[in-house]
């Protein structure tokens, strides 16, 4: 079973003392498959729960995963997967605005 890391900005979870956690998931498990296990578990009071999806970026190894890649997106052992969401004056961002952001917030998020 590969070890990842999985962190979260803008979810809420570094409220609730995650902001990074490390899990083990079975083979060939996708990052939609991450997402949706993440999604159930998280009580429905927490942003994660009902945030919508299209407002989440993703990242494997600091690289943006296409909204249309994510599902089939296969994890393997050592990955770090970032979901981060964006939100921007009431709007959502544009795709290519959020994944240039989403880059710049994952060097930060990694110095810390």
């Amino acid at each position: 079973m590969p070890e990842i890391k999985v962190r979260f900005f803008g979810l809420n979870r570094k409220a609730s003392g995650v902001e990074i956690e490390t899990r083990h998931v079975a083979d060939h498990t996708t990052v939609g498959a991450l997402w949706n296990s993440l999604r159930s578990s998280a009580h429905p009071d927490e942003l994660l729960a009902r945030v919508d999806e299209r407002t989440v970026a993703v990242l494997v190894n600091r690289r943006v995963i296409d909204r249309a890649e994510t599902p089939q997106t296969v994890l393997a052992e050592g990955d770090t997967v970032t979901f981060m969401v964006f939100v921007m004056g009431g709007q959502w961002l544009h795709r290519r605005g959020m994944e240039q952001k989403a880059r710049k917030l994952t060097l930060v998020m990694e110095r810390r």
